[in-house]
């Protein structure tokens, strides 16, 4: 607790000049101090002193007062047993400085003491600790408090720095030198701290750094324990102000990420040490510096950062890559590592990305904390290299748990101990997924392994060449008849209800790499055949818990290629099991256990429903959820009665920006060039209590009249997204009534080509909600209307039987 230590009933006697005992004080406040803060709350009740001593041999801070990091922020809870002006009337002891006076106007000065007493109703201080991560520029950011007068003061930060003894030869003489403890001082689990102390009030709190609106990644508040007063703040009393994220501060949640700074400010260790250093064997993957986790003795041992937790927002995507190589930190040569080790222990296990998500269970001393560790969130893919930058790799959806954490540590750990980790270019970028495919890296021509795993024993590699492409996915050491690549399907892409298509291309191989034909039609384990020349089997692998249930989902219909790829085809419902389970995998089985299997091309494809269009789902809204739309940028959607012209329609609101809205990620594959498409949605705006119309100007360009727009978002790997408009709201917008946005567009080769591709409603004035139905994107038939390329030819003159007329 926070209640310090309680004088009561005590009578001082025998101190003071009087006695001959020069300087002596019944309470004497000591010089020392740990990190300048003054956290040893207390109370006094009941003291007695003998009649006529003065107020400064009663009580002292004046040594306290002289420490040059003390931030003069004592408080003492009195009964006013040392109130210089009425004994009977309670109050506090606080610092003689505008830390502790800036919000009362009722303080008078303890004479000789160095104190002021405050009394009255309102003269009822408690703190609050606000913590966040310690970087060297955090010396330059502060609380600024405001009262409901306009007083404003700014809080200073502080960070109880570790100190260490060294042994450093000066002047020819070994000495023993107080020096900072960087270890101690750089670990994850250290705070910076900022505590406000003050009297009964209303405030508003904001971080600031050099004049403006900053947030440090993220703050966990705890409040001190309640003094005895009757009136002290809480959480009613207090406004800290989350200045809305720009786009810039989410487009890489990880700062310093090559550490170009020269420095590793922003990072943690987990263990070890860390160093940003300016050469990694004469190549480094970009700029001047990469960053580096050094010295490790345990697996556990990495480094990592906080996240901006405003960027941690439901069902926002995010794609992780960690650019990473291992050296050796004796020998400093480079190494590789086994993608496929699982064993955390093993010497030649990779390292993996790990979030740590702390979230209070309450503000109030004691109330402890609950911790996730969520892993992993990035993983090695192969193959690895040794003489190469590798890759880490990984992509998530920000879950409630995420998004209501205090804090979530981003922390790259894993490998054995002796190795150092030199990393560069770390991001944790936003990104789309595409629910018509759950499945991930479905042709390997990125050229690596990510999102695949295994299933039983089996080593997966890359396999070149791929079916008509550079690359497929390749078993090896297969152990059982079950053992196989496998994925895990995005859940969040998984409807009950709904149907997929599945497909693969698929090549057997034998120990010697030459091509196993199987035999189209043979049942695994029947007959006299059992397994030799069995044809592979696609199938699902649905874990609830400990039970674990495959399901086949797709065979080889035929006719079969002989020594050649052949394809699998086949489809699955998503039923309430599939749902319901912890994950899902597809893989392939049935397959002679000695017999490599070779992939490419795979496809898990949604049936899109019949009452949409085959680009847009659920366009409609009559299902009754926003399935397959997501949040774009910040907000929140649902479902709003009635629609257009059904029962539903989709609503986007608590928009605080202009450019947040909803996206709906499109299906590329589907797409045909040179083709001319015409988008359309009807749309209607409100404020944000969702009823009062609200007119937009569809003149307007920017601000605070301007019309909701369609655009496009392409995305690939390591570049910029690129957006264009393609629709935008009719000449004459009706308020009150549903407007009809349209266009007419063609795909662009990039977007055709794209890793991915959304379609984005956005741009409605910021805190202005948009309620939207019926969106369409439709192949348009101009053959019988569009004009001409060239003009058109006839033998004779045209006739008329009169003139024409002008």
């Amino acid at each position: 607790d926070s209640k310090g230590y309680v004088l009561t009933n005590v009578t001082f006697e025998n101190f003071g000049e009087d006695t001959g005992c020069i300087g002596s004080v019944a309470i004497d406040m000591d010089e020392q101090v740990r990190d300048g803060h003054f956290d040893a709350y207390s109370s006094f009740h009941n003291l007695t002193f003998p009649a006529g001593s003065p107020g400064s041999e009663r009580f002292s801070m004046c040594n306290l007062e002289q420490n040059p990091i003390f931030l003069h922020d004592l408080i003492i809870q009195d009964d006013g047993s040392l109130n210089p002006s009425d004994n009977t009337v309670p109050g506090v002891i606080v610092s003689n400085s505008t830390a502790m006076t800036a919000f009362s106007d009722n303080c008078v000065d303890m004479v000789g003491s160095c104190a002021l007493y405050c009394d009255g109703d309102l003269a009822c201080y408690r703190g609050l600790n606000i913590a966040t991560w310690n970087t060297p520029e955090y010396e330059d950011l502060f609380l600024e408090v405001t009262d409901l007068h306009g007083t404003v003061f700014d809080i200073s930060g502080y960070f109880d720095e570790k100190l260490k003894d060294e042994v450093h030869t000066i002047n020819g003489t070994a000495q023993l030198v107080e020096v900072p403890d960087v270890y101690e001082n750089t670990s994850y689990q250290r705070r910076r701290y900022y505590s406000p102390i003050l009297p009964y009030g209303e405030y508003t709190m904001r971080f600031k750094m050099r004049g403006l609106s900053y947030w440090p990644q993220f703050v966990e508040a705890i409040w001190e324990d309640s003094p005895d007063c009757p009136l002290h703040i809480d959480d009613t009393n207090i406004n800290l102000i989350i200045p809305e994220p720009a786009e810039s501060d989410c487009s890489n949640i990880i700062s310093n990420p090559g550490g170009e700074t020269g420095s590793y400010d922003f990072w943690a260790h987990s263990g070890g040490a860390m160093e940003a250093v300016d050469a990694v064997g004469g190549n480094l993957f970009s700029g001047s510096y990469a960053i580096a986790s050094v010295n490790r003795t345990g697996a556990w041992h990495g480094i990592g950062q906080f996240m901006d937790t405003r960027c941690l927002t439901i069902g926002r995507q995010y794609e992780v890559i960690v650019n990473i190589r291992l050296q050796d930190m004796a020998s400093k040569e480079y190494i590789s590592c086994n993608i496929n080790q699982l064993n955390y222990n093993a010497v030649d296990v990779c390292p993996r990305v790990v979030f740590r998500a702390r979230k209070l269970k309450g503000n109030n001393i004691g109330d402890g904390v609950d911790t996730l560790y969520a892993y992993p969130m990035a993983s090695a893919v192969g193959p690895w290299e040794q003489d190469k930058w590798n890759k880490l790799y990984g992509r998530f959806t920000v879950s409630e748990t995420f998004a209501e954490a205090d804090s979530v540590f981003f922390n790259i750990e894993r490998t054995r101990p002796g190795v150092d980790l030199i990393m560069d270019d770390i991001t944790v970028q936003p990104a789309s997924y595409d629910c018509y495919m759950p499945l991930s890296n479905r042709d390997f021509e990125i050229g690596d392994t990510r999102f695949w795993g295994s299933i039983g024993s089996a080593n997966i590699v890359m396999h070149t060449p791929g079916y008509g492409s550079d690359y497929a996915l390749r078993t090896t050491n297969r152990g059982e008849f079950w053992a196989s690549m496998s994925q895990e399907l995005d859940k969040d892409c998984l409807v009950e209800g709904d149907r997929f298509t599945v497909s693969a291309m698929i090549l057997l191989l034998d120990a010697n790499d030459h091509v196993y034909d199987c035999t189209i039609g043979l049942l695994w384990g029947e007959g006299n055949n059992g397994k030799d020349f069995v044809c592979p089997i696609m199938s699902l692998r649905i874990v609830s818990g400990t039970s674990t249930n495959d399901i086949d989902i797709g065979s080889m219909p035929g006719p079969y290629q002989k020594g050649n790829w052949n394809s699998i085809h086949g489809q699955f419902d998503v039923t309430a099991s599939l749902i319901e389970a912890d994950y899902v995998s597809v893989y392939f089985r049935k397959v002679k256990e000695d017999v490599d299997i070779v992939v490419d091309n795979i496809s898990v494809t949604k049936v899109a429903d019949t009452e949409s269009s085959l680009i847009v789902n659920n366009g409609d809204f009559s299902v009754g959820d926003v399935r397959y739309y997501n949040i774009q940028g910040g907000g929140l959607i649902g479902v709003k009665s009635p629609g257009y012209d059904d029962d539903y329609s989709m609503i986007v609101h608590d928009r605080t920006r202009e450019d947040y809205g909803v996206n709906h990620v499109i299906d590329n594959n589907s797409l045909v060039a040179e083709a001319i498409y015409k988008i359309s949605c009807q749309i209607k705006l409100v404020l944000n209590d969702l009823t009062t119309p609200f007119y937009c100007d569809p003149k307007a360009i920017s601000g605070a009249m301007r019309c909701p727009t369609f655009s496009l978002r392409s995305k690939n790997t390591g570049t910029d997204a690129f957006t264009r408009l393609v629709a935008s709201a009719p000449p004459l917008f009706q308020e009150d009534q549903w407007n009809k946005l349209s266009g007419i567009f063609q795909f662009l080769a990039a977007e055709i080509q794209a890793e991915s591709l959304s379609l984005i409603i956005s741009n409605a004035p910021a805190n202005i909600a948009m309620v939207i139905d019926n969106i369409q994107i439709d192949i348009q038939d101009l053959s019988s209307t569009a004009p001409s390329a060239a003009p058109s030819l006839s033998a004779a003159p045209s006739l008329s039987a009169a003139p024409s007329l002008s």
